[in-house]
């Protein structure tokens, strides 16, 4: 179990709070975003990202592109690696996209710090006043109590929760939430983490982005996780 949100009232928004306990299921999250290598071994294909480099995270990437939409008949990234995946992995789990609480439980790593791993920005994360305008090759900062890398700044990274500005209200109103999956339905779905372009507010762990599903953006990822269907 671990405390959700942040009330924060110098640097939080609103849609932060209130702070609200939360149990998850066991699951496994990446060490690190997914890179170009990784993007290109799984589809086959060349990867969309604007600075080429096999270590640094894929970006320009929708969630459509990771997820599919079966309405269209679009296949997603997750499709085909768990096609490719199917006889190993752990009966009755998958990949796919990290939950908002699940991504924020990594984060956090069970520690009181404002970033993933520290107080201090720049031991943990790229973001605009280190970054030189660009993505940076994963792993390459101080890594968070659990070990993993980049969750603060590099890239945003997709969650597979609709944004819903009333949500955490809800949440904090039922009491403790068992693996919550975000609102039924949203225009946007969440971002976390921040990005080499955005200022140290937005890389805080709690803090909540969202983006139009369909968004290919320069300083947008994911990271996968393998978890309960």
């Amino acid at each position: 179990m671990f405390d959700m949100g942040s009330q924060n009232t110098k640097d939080a928004l609103w849609r932060e709070n209130p702070i609200h306990q939360v149990v998850l299921d066991e699951y496994y999250i990446g060490v690190c975003p997914v890179t170009q290598a990784l993007w290109r071994a799984i589809k086959g294909l060349d990867d969309p990202s604007f600075s080429k480099n096999g270590n640094r995270p894929v970006v320009k990437v929708s969630w459509i592109d990771i997820v599919g939409n079966k309405d269209e008949q679009a296949i997603g990234l997750l499709d085909e690696l768990n096609q490719l995946t199917k006889h190993n992995r752990p009966e009755g789990y998958i990949y796919r996209l990290p939950t908002e609480a699940e991504w924020e439980c990594a984060a956090r790593a069970g520690e009181d710090y404002t970033y993933a791993g520290s107080d201090n920005l720049k031991e943990v994360g790229w973001f605009h006043q280190n970054s030189h305008s660009e993505t940076k090759e994963v792993g390459r900062k101080k890594r968070n109590g659990f070990g993993l890398f980049d969750m603060s700044g590099n890239v945003w990274e997709w969650c597979s929760d609709w944004v819903n500005e009333g949500y955490y209200e809800q949440c904090f109103k039922d009491g403790i939430t068992k693996n919550p999956k975000g609102a039924a339905e949203g225009r946007f779905r969440v971002v976390r983490g921040g990005s080499w372009s955005d200022d140290p507010r937005h890389c805080r762990v709690s803090y909540r982005g969202g983006d139009d599903p369909t968004t290919r953006d320069h300083d947008l990822g994911f990271r996968l996780v393998l978890g309960k269907k």
